[in-house]
């Protein structure tokens, strides 16, 4: 949208012949303008407001590069639960391989090292090829930036040499997930050669203990967090415990996996492939476990966010409803810049015969301190009206007829500038102008009231000195709908605000946490797809391993499609464990992030259940479409040859 130069200075400066920025072409020098303009305006040649701008871009660049490289070692741990099956499953398949190896003077640091080597090859080939694959990715984003959003600007393909760490990491954390599964390669005893049958699953005794006291002590320090008993290592503490405890469940989840997949295996074991389905998901728990693992951490982190966007609408809600005494609102949406309104537009929009009271709020955010202290300012035509439409109490003093020279400021903010009823504050606003304003009232702490609030004679000090916002009460029995109209007749001429009713103001100041869940899930979606990977990966290994098995129950009158049945039952109910586990942590993060932030306004806590259930629904679509090729290759073994298979 542009507009005139007329017409902008209208709507933003009042009329004002101002401008915010002047370009200059020709032979003066920046000393020149500099002469003729005055000290109080900052000129500076072409190549100096670039790389300016170019700085600013770049600590923005440098943000949202940490928030991706946050997102990528969410998927590089998702990927080690993948390759630690992958070779826990291969490890096992070679176990008479393996023995025959010892058996004929192999020894146990040649078995790791074969191992690693192989996990080594797989790693350098598989870091290669997504490296290649992201500087793609990288370059045809950048193009889609450059055509949709600058004009078509030439963007050439840079290559930082930091990228470089994505090969290190990639073959690291292969070789280093390869490591126990080449450890337990290394004890096949030289007897296994002469075994027909795997040996037998571990017991989860061990595993069971090391997870409850992970967990126990993750708990700790989260409750020593929610409980400011950590002193200043408050946060750390409390988000290393979030993490410890998150660790610990995932050490939990085999045994949590046996009661977990007998449930949800209830409902489709009602058939003779069904109930096969159920038994071979739990027929391994820490295998079913570690596939499980990596759908679970994705959906938890999901679900957590989304637990937490869901506590503050219904933490905002809950604060329009109880203390907002309004029927509707004039305000913009907020962003870099706040939206104003003139102040002559305010004074129509009291003068409509249906308005009974009209509160208003006008904003200093930047560059105002007070007691030589940063902090926002804030100003309100007739604030004792608007204090009543927010619900707001005076503790001390009063509101009504403020001085030019009165302050007011809630209780909380007056303890911290440790001032009270009667004391002088120097306060200086963003123009420069310093004054001495004095404590008329204080105010009971309340997020809508909260602040330094100065009188009307100091809005002319304000960098903007117009309204933000304005709180319309409806006078008893008008049309509510019909004031809305009235006043958006008012506002044609002020494109930056709009008026709404309270459910549609809720939806607005929340909006752009929908934004960012709806950001979070598109990042997380490449830690999902490796996890869906992982789910055919390891049914596609189990199908192997099973060969013989399938070509038994084949010979006894097993159908393909029963068998295609048994493969899908076995992975739609791996996806839902995982699903049902990462619902519940996510829960259980959201509500613990909720509770840490109840003292600083999210008193709230509410849950996505629209979210959950397409979580759900979604599982169960990931484990049909998992199951599609494991499931071919189970109904297309030959019978004989499967029997025969070794």
């Amino acid at each position: 949208m542009g507009f005139t130069t007329a017409e902008a200075q209208r709507l933003l400066t009042q009329g004002e012949n101002a401008y915010m920025t002047i370009y200059v072409d020709g032979d003066a020098s920046t000393g020149d303008i500099a002469d003729a303009i005055g000290a109080d305006y900052r000129v500076q040649t072409g190549e100096e407001a670039s790389d300016e701008a170019a700085e600013g871009f770049a600590a923005v660049a440098d943000i949202m590069g940490y928030i991706f490289l946050g997102f990528g070692l969410v998927a590089v741990f998702v990927s080690v639960f993948l390759i630690i099956n992958t070779f826990t499953i291969i490890v096992a398949q070679r176990q008479r391989e393996l023995a025959l190896l010892r058996a004929i003077g192999a020894a146990r640091n040649q078995v790791v090292g074969s191992v690693l080597a192989e996990a080594a090859v797989i790693g350098v080939i598989a870091s290669i090829a997504g490296l290649g694959l992201g500087v793609l990715l990288g370059w045809g984003l950048s193009q889609l930036v450059s055509s949709s959003a600058m004009g078509g600007l030439p963007v050439a393909l840079q290559v930082p040499a930091t990228s470089l760490w994505a090969l290190a990491v990639g073959i690291g954390v292969t070789v280093l997930s390869a490591i126990i599964p080449a450890v337990k390669a290394s004890g096949v005893p030289p007897v296994a050669a002469m075994r027909e049958a795997v040996n037998p699953p571990k017991p989860l005794r061990g595993i069971t203990i090391a997870g409850l006291a992970v967990t126990l002590v993750g708990g700790v320090l989260v409750a020593l967090g929610l409980t400011d008993n950590l002193g200043d290592l408050g946060l750390p503490g409390f988000l290393t415990g979030v993490g410890i405890a998150f660790v610990g469940i995932t050490l939990l989840t085999p045994i949590l996996s046996r009661p977990l997949v007998a449930l949800l295996g209830a409902v489709m074991s009602w058939s003779f492939s069904g109930r096969l389905g159920k038994l071979n998901a739990g027929r391994n728990p820490r295998r079913t476990a570690i596939t499980a693992s990596a759908l679970m951490i994705a959906v938890a982190l999901v679900t957590g966010i989304a637990t937490i966007v869901s506590s503050f609408k219904e933490t905002t809600a809950e604060l329009t409803e109880q203390n907002l005494d309004s029927d509707l609102i004039v305000m913009g949406q907020q962003g870099a810049n706040i939206p104003t309104f003139a102040p002559e537009t305010l004074a129509e929009i009291k003068a409509l015969p249906d308005v009974s009271a009209v509160g208003d709020v006008y904003g200093e955010f930047f560059g105002a301190q007070v007691d030589g202290d940063q902090a926002a300012l804030l100003a309100s035509e007739d604030l004792a009206t608007s204090l009543e439409i927010f619900s707001g109490t005076v503790a001390e003093g009063s509101v009504a007829d403020l001085p030019d020279d009165g302050l007011v400021v809630n209780e909380s903010a007056a303890e911290d500038q440790g001032v009270g009823l009667g004391d002088t504050v120097p306060v200086t606003f963003a123009d420069g102008t310093a004054v001495q304003l004095k404590v008329t009232a204080i105010l009971e702490d309340d997020l809508l009231t909260d602040g330094w609030w100065v009188a009307p004679a100091q809005i002319e000090h304000f960098t903007v000195p117009k309204p933000m916002q304005a709180y319309i009460q409806v006078a008893d029995g008008a049309d509510i709908d019909a004031v809305q109209d009235d006043v958006d007749d008012i506002l044609a001429d002020e494109p930056e605000v709009s008026v709404t009713n309270n459910a549609d103001f809720v939806e607005q100041q929340t909006s752009q946490l929908d934004v960012l869940l709806n950001s979070v899930q598109i990042l997380l979606a490449l830690a999902i797809i490796i996890a869906i990977i992982g789910v055919v990966n390891t049914l596609v290994l189990s199908v192997l391993e099973r060969t013989r098995e399938l070509g038994l129950l084949r010979a006894i009158g097993m159908t393909r499609g029963q068998a295609r049945r048994m493969i899908t039952v076995e992975s739609v109910i791996i996806c839902l464990f995982g699903a049902v586990l990462g619902i519940a942590v996510g829960i259980g993060l959201g509500w613990t992030v909720q509770q840490a932030l109840e003292e600083e306004g999210l008193t709230s806590f509410a849950l996505p259940w629209d979210l959950i259930v397409a979580y759900l629904v979604a599982a169960v679509a990931v484990g049909l479409l998992a199951a599609i090729a494991p499931a071919a290759r189970a109904a297309k073994l030959n019978v004989l040859n499967a029997i025969a298979y070794e």
